[in-house]
């Protein structure tokens, strides 16, 4: 599923700074939190030199975890980071290097990587201990999905089946959703209050009821898979990333309609978009896509906005593969493919 190679280092970050058109110009200090009106001042606060094929906050605590490859290898290590402060990162590796890991989740004070034999190994994070493994079933973790609750993860294999794990238990059941046909299981994503689980694929959008896995709505999407699902405006809409566009739907009872299409800039390429998040005021989607353009739409107008802080050379020419608010929306994390993966600030103007 990960055809890459990443340097794994430990660093700690340089002030690489804020830039006119190169983000290693000058320094920046985090000021508010990202918005449609603040992405204008974006810089960078650091760099490394190795990338992350997934990364995840964790919900309260300054830490987050990054699943990363090795140069030109397929070995993996799950790298815990700690941010102390201004321009303060320290990472500590979780995990030696391993061929299997392919997902990975934050629930709970722990982080869970799946790996392609169907199995789940378990850290605690803020320890930096192992703690425990288990079977889930026979292929390739294809999802992790923590529940908002945090009392138990979805875990899908091979894209074709679903699994409920429990925290508390460490117990296993399988999820079977109704409805006849084969499942849509490309892309997931829970509702902010759990109630409902959108997946994406096969060319179809469906929405299940989380209490009855039952098909409450569903949509043709007349894109094979989506790259991201992602809930907003108390869990009345989807907005959806699916080959080079943006779109947003309305749910409503079993109606799942598609309200429009985000307006792309002219001077962008339209490129297979890989990955994305939106801030926490739900006001800015940020988007990296198979041509490593970074990209910022204001989802108030529902438009591209053209940035000239993102619109320069990249060292490389890789995808997306990271693209992640902090929860407090201070922090924004970017990177792709051969290519340093960095950290984002809104700057001072």
């Amino acid at each position: 599923m990960f055809r890459k190679a990443i340097v794994i280092g430990i660093f700690v970050i340089a002030a690489t700074g804020a830039f006119s058109q190169d983000p290693r110009e000058i320094t920046c200090k985090p000021t508010p939190a990202f918005s449609f009106d603040t992405v204008h001042r974006i810089c960078s606060l650091g760099t490394d030199g190795f990338l992350a094929a997934d990364a995840k906050w964790h919900k309260t605590e300054p830490y987050f975890a990054v699943l990363s490859y090795r140069h030109r290898a397929r070995e993996v290590a799950i790298v815990r980071w700690r941010f102390f402060g201004e321009r303060d990162f320290r990472g500590w590796h979780l995990s030696e290097y391993s061929h299997s890991f392919v997902q990975m989740e934050i629930a709970q004070d722990m982080v869970i990587a799946g790996t392609s034999s169907g199995s789940l190994n378990v850290w605690d994070l803020l320890q930096d201990t192992f703690l425990y493994e288990v079977q889930i079933a026979e292929g390739l973790v294809s999802e992790l999905l923590a529940h908002p609750s945090e009392e138990w993860l979805l875990v899908a294999i091979d894209h074709e089946k679903l699994f409920r794990f429990e925290f508390a238990s460490q117990s296993v059941s399988e999820i079977k959703l109704q409805k006849g046909g084969d499942p849509a299981l490309g892309a997931l994503a829970f509702s902010d209050d759990g109630r409902l689980l959108a997946s994406g694929g096969n060319e179809v959008i469906q929405i299940w009821d989380t209490d009855s896995w039952e098909a409450v709505a569903a949509a043709d999407l007349g894109a094979e898979s989506p790259a991201k699902l992602m809930f907003i405006a108390g869990d009345s809409q989807l907005i959806v990333l699916a080959d080079a566009s943006v779109s947003r739907w309305s749910l409503s009872g079993k109606d799942l309609n598609l309200l429009r299409e985000l307006e792309a800039h002219p001077d962008k390429r339209p490129c297979r978009i890989t990955v994305g998040d939106i801030s926490p005021d739900e006001t800015l989607l940020m988007t990296n896509d198979s041509c490593v353009q970074k990209r910022a739409w204001d989802l108030t107008t529902d438009t591209e906005i053209f940035v000239p802080r993102l619109d320069y050379p990249p060292d490389y020419d890789v995808q997306g593969t990271v693209s992640l608010f902090s929860l407090d929306g201070h922090y924004y994390l970017s990177g792709g493919d051969y290519s340093s993966w960095a950290f984002w600030v809104v700057g001072p103007d």
